[in-house]
């Protein structure tokens, strides 16, 4: 899958506000956001790209469930918490990145094209 470029991403959001930012900081591009209610329902979408809010969820638990079966996904957490700390240690845990929220919009654009392309 690497090098295919797609414009879908899926978002397990515990927060519906988070939604309002994150649409805000696509709307320029071409990427197409969905919502799902869990990580579960992500297991069931073709997207490869997923955005997990990292405060409401266990993370790491989280990344290794979608990785078990999305081998190939790409997984960008969202925090409130993030530094550069936590940002080493959800890359040593298999995410793709980590973002704090709300993300700066081109900061944002530019992690979510750089894992869609990747």
């Amino acid at each position: 899958m690497a090098g295919v470029i797609t414009n879908k991403i899926v978002a397990v959001l515990a927060q519906e506000q988070d939604l309002g930012w994150i649409g805000e900081s696509l709307k320029e591009t071409s990427v197409e956001l969905t919502y799902a209610a869990s990580v579960q329902e992500v297991m069931d979408t073709a997207e490869m790209v997923v955005l997990l809010d990292a405060d409401a969820h266990d993370w790491h638990s989280a990344v290794d469930e979608i990785h078990q079966r999305k081998p190939e996904a790409r997984v960008v957490l969202l925090s409130q918490h993030a530094d550069g700390q936590m940002r080493k240690t959800v890359l040593e845990g298999g995410a793709y990145d980590l973002c704090a929220k709300p993300c700066q919009p081109r900061g944002f654009q530019s992690i979510i094209l750089g894992a869609l392309s990747s």
